[in-house]
């Protein structure tokens, strides 16, 4: 995936966990389950969530809420 997991930032400023690790693990799906061994449709299914929940959209909270308890 070409992240530098737990490596401190120069400057002393923490490390590169950030939103572009996020980004990566969710861009590929099928390789973050290789690593991980988390189910697929569950790491597709949090995508989706937390891509709704950053859109600035309104979302039908119930159909929502359905979603992801599934």
């Amino acid at each position: 995936m070409g992240l530098l997991v737990n490596v401190p930032k120069p400057g002393g400023s923490g490390t590169m966990n950030n939103g572009n690790t996020g980004r990566r693990f969710f861009r590929d799906p099928t390789l973050s389950v290789s690593i991980t061994g988390i189910n697929e449709t569950l790491i597709r299914r949090c995508s989706v969530i937390l891509q709704a929940l950053s859109s600035g959209y309104r979302v039908n909270a119930t159909a929502f809420d359905n979603y992801a308890k599934e």
